[in-house]
């Protein structure tokens, strides 16, 4: 399986979705929870110039931006970049949005005070090439703020999948909805695949940070009372989302 190209494609194909997912959220608490969340853990300056990697459809530069900071977000699909610039325009700001690859970045050294990723790690093929890039580009002193999750991991271990599932039908039944749709065979091969998915999180990115140099290092395991819904809590209840902050040596 190309991953590459399978990657490129599931995300393609899915930002007409998210992006209305993101519109939806935009008009929720999620956007002072989310800012206010960042914030307390991005380095104390008064103006930050962050990089989110994976931007989608753009919600951490919208809600950045209101907030007075500079951001520019990337993507791998032109897509999601289409949704990103959608929003902020309804949203009546201007992030900087880029076409660009997470794990070769096009910019310079030290260029940004803080890196940031929401959902997007798990989609890594080579994330230890993507962690030193994001170091990189980093201030010294900045940090790499990481939310995400084991998302996926159920693939590969049955006790997962059984949580996983049972997860769905306590979502059905408390919220009268329907369970998780289900996914294509092709959708189901990428997530099975894709190398993040297989390692234990977030331990494998702690123990990799360190291996290339980071210091000063903090994780915070289950953030979901701050920044998720109560459908979305018992929905993934299995998958608990994580914060990983990573700091730049001076």
């Amino acid at each position: 399986m190309n991953l590459q190209q399978a990657t490129l494609e599931t995300w393609t194909s899915e930002a007409a979705e998210f992006g209305d997912n993101i519109r939806e959220e935009l008009e929720t608490r999620k956007c002072e929870a989310w800012t206010n969340l960042i914030l307390a853990h991005a380095p104390k300056k008064e103006y930050l110039h962050f990089l989110d990697i994976g931007t989608g459809p753009g919600f951490f530069p919208i809600i950045l931006t209101k907030a007075g900071h500079s951001v520019t977000g990337i993507d791998c699909t032109e897509e999601m970049l289409k949704q990103a610039r959608k929003n902020a325009a309804e949203q009546q700001v201007s992030p900087h949005f880029l076409l660009a690859d997470g794990q070769d970045l096009p910019f310079d050294d030290n260029s940004f005070d803080c890196v940031i990723s929401r959902n997007v790690t798990w989609t890594l093929l080579d994330a230890e090439q993507a962690y030193r890039e994001w170091l990189r580009v980093l201030r010294p002193g900045g940090r790499i703020l990481i939310f995400d999750a084991n998302w996926n991991r159920r693939y590969h271990d049955p006790e997962l999948m059984r949580q996983f599932e049972e997860d769905q039908k306590r979502y059905a039944k408390l919220f009268q909805k329907e369970e998780m749709q289900v996914l294509s065979p092709e959708g189901e091969a990428y997530r099975r695949n894709v190398p993040m998915c297989k390692r234990q999180r977030p331990q494998w990115d702690f123990d990799t940070f360190l291996e290339i140099g980071v210091k000063r290092l903090y994780c915070d395991a289950d953030i979901t009372d701050l920044v998720w819904d109560e459908e979305r809590k018992v929905r993934y209840r299995s998958t608990p989302m994580f914060l990983l902050v990573a700091e730049k040596p001076i």
